[in-house]
């Protein structure tokens, strides 16, 4: 086996990135050619993908430490696939795996549809350090139109954020369609996922948690075609820290939130509000989820339209590794319309469990203690 030629290799990869037998990161490829390299991983990479046809194609990125000094760009390119080499899941606690790391006030790796509608981009096993700053930089970045987009198995630490879905900064709508995140584990300085301009969004399971501001925030700067909508989060957790776990805000429609989800933050859990922002949050969905660990209250819908909050538990917490702060409120309503509060659960509130400042929403087979 030649120096550059690598013992791990993912099936049908058209390069893979290692360390050379000399210390230096390089791509090896039998189909597209070798790319040399030395101490930066971001040179690499670039060129490796570069090299890929418009079609795009599959690198495999071998387990180790890789140092990035520029931001890694996909763009207007459909079908590339990273693969690192993470063992079982990547938790953005854990060096094992593929590790890309940065310094610099960048984001570490971006997909952009500038001209075209980038389509089947996935990242997945890789575990990216950035630089602890909060500079507004992320670990992933999706900007322009993107179709398809996956993300599987991905941590990301010391970030502002740590996956940006912005869309926006194109020739086109500039909107994110149909992206899925499964089983990622972002914690950073910032926001865990931010997704503004998108379409149709499945998040299903991950850890959201221990952010300085929000563990999710679904919020769009377009209330036009780029409003953000038909977002499904499933089976998540969001707790510890931060203003919220969820943060539901302005030129939202059709959001649900279900599957067992755990979300918690030092004011609110979920919050639904546009906060003057643009128009209000509409068509959500809240169910089936237990709500805790927070001082305001589990739930807090705050200029809303058309909500539902049904089957599930607000309540403090009384776990040993948990502050308690003896939450006031297990759900808030207020200045909302059409908002239906059915069939939860609600104890262990030093004030109102359902506090309906409105007068307006309807109250149904509610348990409270």
């Amino acid at each position: 086996m030649s120096a550059d030629k690598p013992g791990y290799q993912p099936s049908a990869a058209d390069f893979i990135l290692h360390h050379n037998d000399a210390g230096n990161v390089v791509a090896w490829s039998a189909r597209y050619g070798n790319v040399e390299g030395g101490a930066d991983a971001s040179v690499v990479l670039q060129k490796a993908i570069d090299r890929l046809p418009s079609v795009g194609g599959k690198i495999g990125i071998a387990a180790g430490t890789y140092d990035l000094n520029s931001t890694v760009r996909i763009e207007d390119k459909h079908g590339v696939h990273l693969e690192g080499a993470g063992r079982g899941i990547v938790f953005s606690g854990g060096n094992e795996g593929t590790v890309f790391r940065c310094d610099r006030d960048v984001d570490l790796l971006e997909i952009f549809g500038k001209t075209v509608k980038v389509a089947g981009v996935s990242i997945s096993h890789l575990h990216l350090i950035g630089s602890g700053r909060a500079n507004g930089k992320a670990g992933i970045l999706v900007r322009g139109d993107a179709d398809l987009l996956s993300l599987h198995n991905v941590g990301v630490n010391h970030c502002q954020i740590g996956i940006h879905l912005r869309g926006g900064d194109s020739e086109r709508a500039g909107v994110v369609d149909a992206p899925q995140l499964q089983f990622c584990d972002p914690q950073v300085c910032g926001v865990g996922l931010m997704i503004e301009r998108c379409h149709y969004a499945k998040i299903v399971g991950g850890e959201f948690s221990d952010h300085d501001e929000y563990g999710i925030v679904l919020a769009s700067p377009d209330d036009g075609g780029a409003r953000l909508g038909g977002v499904k989060i499933i089976g998540v957790t969001a707790v510890r820290k931060g203003k919220a776990g969820i943060l539901i805000g302005p030129n939202t429609d059709c959001v649900t939130v279900t599957g067992g989800a755990d979300i918690g933050g030092w004011d609110c859990g979920i919050r639904i509000a546009a906060d003057g922002r643009g128009r209000p949050p509409r068509n959500v969905i809240v169910t089936g989820i237990h709500a805790y660990n927070n001082r305001r209250a589990g739930i807090e819908i705050d200029g809303a339209e058309h909500v539902v909050v049904s089957s599930c538990i607000c309540s403090g917490h009384d776990h040993a590794f948990v502050e308690n702060p003896t939450p006031r409120h297990g759900i808030v309503v207020k200045d909302s319309e059409h908002v239906l509060i059915q069939g939860n659960i609600l104890y262990g509130h030093a004030d109102q469990n359902i506090a309906d400042l409105t007068g307006q929403a309807v109250l149904a087979n509610n348990r409270e203690s």
